[in-house]
């Protein structure tokens, strides 16, 4: 798995829009790997405080000390529970793992910061190592499910020919075709 600041460098050059995606994909995915950790030291150096404004703003200044001129972080404190950070060019949420029940406070009823660990988070998405070959099989992909939905429409026409007063002619959503597109 390259850095994300590598990968930011690639997607800068870029000018392929599907690439561009997956990249910023692996940018997040690559980020949140590399500094998940390094975050939740920050806030368990402030485990046990209040959460006040002056604690938040310490938590925020560490963060974006942290990482750096080109990255901000933004902590929502309104009952989410979710950090926010700015990669150069990409959004980074992350939160708890709800489904597996590791549902957890970020504060106690006192209203002191709770302790994190990573296992309490969950990096949801995969790394894509080949982007060229991921890029392809989708294309692939998408020429497939392309074939089908003509075939599909050519039965409805077909269909649709005779079909008398009172049936229901059948149809597929032209959008169906537009919206499967890599380009």
């Amino acid at each position: 798995m390259e850095n994300y600041r590598e990968i930011y460098q690639t997607l800068r050059t870029c000018d392929n829009d599907v690439k561009r995606k997956v990249l910023e994909h692996n940018m997040e995915v690559a980020f949140l790997h590399e500094y998940l950790g390094k975050i939740l030291e920050v806030y368990n150096t402030y485990e046990g405080k209040r959460v006040g404004e002056k604690t938040k703003d310490k938590i925020r200044t560490a963060i974006h000390g942290l990482l750096g001129d080109n990255a901000m972080a933004f902590i929502d404190y309104s009952g989410l529970h979710y950090t926010l950070c700015h990669c150069p060019c990409k959004t980074v949420w992350f939160g708890w793992d709800v489904e597996s029940n590791k549902h957890f406070g970020m504060w106690d009823k006192d209203g002191k910061l709770n302790r994190f660990t990573p296992d309490m988070f969950t990096i949801d998405k995969e790394y894509i190592e080949n982007v060229d070959s991921y890029i392809e099989t989708k294309a692939q992909k998408v020429t497939e499910i392309r074939n089908q939905a003509n075939r599909l429409m050519k039965m409805c026409e077909e269909y649709n020919l005779d079909l008398c007063d009172g049936l229901k002619s059948a149809g597929m959503d032209v959008l169906l075709l537009s919206y499967f597109r890599l380009e």
